[in-house]
């Protein structure tokens, strides 16, 4: 039937070219603009008030070093107020807390019961006292100059929101090389869409705005800083990407576990696409990038498979030369690309099992595939409305090798 056949044909077309748009072709775009019309801000020595609020449950493995990591920070003391929101924890976390708070004036909000990132960053808020807010999660660590380098762009009344970079350690395992070559990538992308304008990528890592901007988010939500920020973009502030605010984290121990994580993240990101896309529509320049970075990107799971599906069969190379082109491609790039993709990420998982090291060759085409298997997870659990807004903490690897997340 050649209607059947070129439905496929165009079916696996088009699904290639979105996830190659979305992958390669937006971001060399971005590069582009960044090149022939970047947006820069003068940089100032500004040091304003600050409130740095760490959510916070059951981390009493990592809350003290968090703790040293912010009092370390070269900012002045009396700018710096640290208000830790301890969520519920059973694990002795707040005693922890407690002992910085008699011995650095840091202060410590304890609830009960437990009820959710989202509503300890919201009662977090009404405590903060500095004209500027440092949201960072319990687990990662700061070398001393990232916050003087995080709150420099706000000497600019058009920035609202300034994200760092996180700079990913690990022991080796699956997760560590790809995860470190993949945020190299997506930092990248992040400082282009900066240079020239507005990210729509942010981390939970280092994550500051203005205290004035803020508004109060519904306790479901799942992504709060992504959803923080695009509130904020869309009353027409910028969102900056900072990659000298550098923030270590260390990489999930497992890929079981990392897509765990990431299928809580993605169910979170379909929630605040459908909220917030239309909050950005009055800014063109924004929702072009929200579409092209996010929407496509948390979309590539079903693009996959519409070209998986429709590259079951092969296409005959007949008919009129473009129909030929297009069948040749299918032919000899999109089935072999597919199999090559597969049957390596097929590899990752066996040796990752074996407790065997993967070779970048096969580590990467595992992570990638692994993570759109989890966007597709995310997608299911979003439409079924079952991600809980309790955030489970990941454990993760020891070592001390760093990979950065963005150049």
């Amino acid at each position: 039937m050649p209607a059947l056949r070129d439905l496929r044909l165009g079916v696996a077309v088009l699904s290639a070219s979105a996830v190659g748009y979305t992958m390669v072709g937006y971001p060399l775009l971005m590069a582009l603009r960044a090149r022939t019309a970047p947006r820069p801000l003068p940089r100032t020595d500004h040091r304003p008030t600050i409130t740095v609020l760490v959510p916070a449950h059951n981390e009493a493995d990592v809350i003290a070093r968090k703790l040293d990591s912010i009092l370390a920070l070269d900012y002045p003391r009396e700018q710096l107020d640290v208000l830790v929101v301890d969520d519920g924890s059973t694990d002795g976390t707040g005693e922890i807390v407690r002992r910085y708070v008699d011995e650095h004036g840091v202060r410590c909000l304890p609830r009960t019961p437990r009820a959710g990132k989202m509503a300890a960053i919201n009662a977090g808020m009404a405590e903060a006292r500095g004209e500027l807010v440092l949201l960072t999660d319990a687990s990662a660590t700061f070398p001393t100059a990232s916050l003087l380098a995080a709150v420099a762009p706000f000497a600019a009344d058009e920035v609202g929101v300034v994200s760092g970079q996180n700079l990913i350690r690990g022991g080796g395992g699956a997760v560590e090389q790809p995860a470190g070559l993949y945020w190299r990538y997506q930092e990248r992308l992040r400082h282009w869409e900066s240079l020239t304008g507005s990210t729509v990528g942010v981390t939970g890592n280092l994550f500051v705005f203005r205290r004035g901007d803020y508004r109060p988010l519904p306790d479901d939500t799942i992504n709060d800083e992504f959803a923080i920020a695009m509130d904020v973009a869309g009353r027409g502030r910028r969102v900056l990407y900072e990659p000298e605010a550098v923030a270590y984290d260390e990489a999930s121990a497992s890929m079981d576990e990392e897509m765990a994580r990431r299928t809580r993240i993605n169910a979170g990101r379909y929630q605040s696409l459908a909220r917030y896309c239309a909050a950005v529509a009055r800014e063109p320049s924004l929702l072009f990038r929200l579409v092209s970075h996010k929407v496509l990107r948390v979309l590539t799971p079903l693009f996959l498979l519409a070209l998986a599906v429709s590259s079951l069969r092969r296409v005959p190379a007949d008919g009129a030369a473009p129909r030929r082109l297009l069948a040749g491609l299918h032919r000899y790039v999109l089935r072999p690309g597919q199999l090559a993709l597969y049957g390596a990420a097929a590899a990752g998982r066996l040796l990752e099992r074996a407790g065997r090291p993967l070779p970048k060759a096969v580590s990467v085409p595992y992570f990638f595939v692994a993570s759109n298997t989890a966007a597709f997870g995310g997608l299911l659990r979003f439409l079924r409305g079952g991600q809980s807004v309790i955030w489970q903490k990941r454990s993760a690897t020891t070592g001390t090798t760093d990979f950065e997340e963005a150049a």
